[in-house]
């Protein structure tokens, strides 16, 4: 029994396999609405592929604090759904149950297969900005429209993409880790398609982000030489970010950078109006939220067909999911920053800390707990360990 789930681990996660099951569940996340038939497909492939996932994972019976956590995330969701008046189950098990399926593909795999499962994510990734680019080459004023967004590209609308930019990015840096490879024209290529992507679009969000990525990139020794700079400082200076710019609104000390340099207005265009709208929903329902609902639901009730949801993360988990969901939300990323925090000395550990923390400013101004992106980003830095043992383990290992 025991050589029989060996070999269905080593054929699950086998070069070939792992890059198929990762590809067709990250792919099926985005729309391709100009492709509806191939979409239906994939759809349904990616449905029997996660089901699969989560067959093997559970039959394995070891979970890790992650999963769990958001397990139980995903259980509070489905409540909120069932008890909410406009809210749909359906909605809640299509938004999570892909992100399930790949943080519980993962979590297996980067435990006992660590550097198949980063090589293959890399190229996942790779294949899927490589599409996107083309898109954004071939179709400069977006490749599709729909009802809330005129201008969509194969990751959809603008500030969208960075959340599979970062994870691209972060994985390239992990696999460069284990074998200690030097830049390569392959990474160099993916980091042109990835800033191009970033200013062409020009999302102030994102902009932001990113720019401030790249200039830690440039000064890193200067920046790693500065214990406090460290995850739980990066979380801690996100929660005083949301109590600071959402709750109480300190954004006019610095007109000067939002309306002078960026040009926006001091609402975050309009965010601080969507902001007070779903502050005042979550008065009324603060314990459990109102769960999945549709899109027009939310657009009517926010007032305009652009706002689909909170344009805050936590504020998007307490709307949808209570005070309770937040709980386990916050906690699901306390745990990854711990764990960054136990290998704080590590030269990979800074960097992954530090793309979470542009991930964490982004989350502030955006709803992005339904993005695959975010939760590649929190699994592979909850297994930050596995891929320092992975990295000492090969020969060409660098720390």
């Amino acid at each position: 029994m025991k050589k029989n789930k060996i070999f269905l681990m080593d054929f699950l996660y086998s070069r070939v396999v792992s890059f198929l099951v990762l590809f067709i569940i990250c792919l099926s996340t985005f729309s391709l609405t100009p492709l509806p038939i191939f979409s239906e497909i994939i759809n349904k492939i990616t449905l029997v592929v996660c089901f699969g996932v989560f067959f093997i994972y559970l039959l394995n019976g070891k979970y890790s604090k992650f999963s769990i956590l958001l397990m139980l995330f995903w259980v509070l969701l489905f409540l909120s759904s069932y008890l909410g008046e406009y809210s749909s189950i359906k909605l809640a098990f299509t938004s999570y149950y892909k992100f399930m399926a790949i943080v519980f593909y993962l979590d297996y795999g980067l435990n006992h297969y660590c550097e198949k499962v980063i090589s293959s994510l890399y190229y996942v990734l790779y294949l899927l900005i490589v599409i996107n680019f083309y898109t954004l080459i071939k179709y400069p004023n977006g490749w599709y429209s729909s009802s809330n967004y005129a201008n969509n590209w194969f990751f959809d609308y603008d500030n969208l993409h960075i959340f599979m930019y970062f994870p691209a990015i972060l994985i390239m840096y992990v696999r460069n880790y284990i074998k200690d490879k030097k830049i390569s024209i392959g990474n160099a290529t993916l980091m042109l398609m990835i800033t191009y992507g970033v200013y062409y679009c020009f999302s102030a969000n994102t902009v932001v982000a990113y720019t401030l990525f790249l200039v830690y990139l440039f000064f890193k020794k200067f920046f790693d030489s500065y214990e406090i700079l460290n995850s739980k400082t990066y979380f801690i200076i996100y929660l005083v970010i949301f109590f600071a710019f959402v709750l109480f609104r300190v954004q006019d000390l610095f007109a000067w950078l939002i309306v002078g340099i960026l040009g926006k207005s001091l609402t975050f265009t309009n965010r601080t109006i969507i902001w007070d709208k779903i502050i005042s929903f979550i008065k009324t329902y603060p314990l459990l939220g109102y769960g999945r609902e549709p899109t027009d639901i939310v657009t009517y009730k926010l007032g305009k067909s652009t706002y689909t949801h909170a344009h805050n993360t936590i504020l998007d988990v307490t709307y949808k999911g209570g005070i309770l969901s937040l709980v386990v939300f916050i906690s699901l990323l306390n745990i990854v920053v711990k764990k960054l925090y136990e290998y704080k000395n590590y030269s990979i550990t800074k960097l992954v800390s530090f793309i979470l923390f542009c991930a964490f400013i982004m989350m502030n101004f955006e709803a992005r707990q339904e993005k695959i992106g975010l939760y590649i980003i929190l699994i592979v830095s909850y297994h930050i360990q596995a891929i320092i043992v992975a990295c000492k383990k090969s020969s060409e290992g660098c720390l």
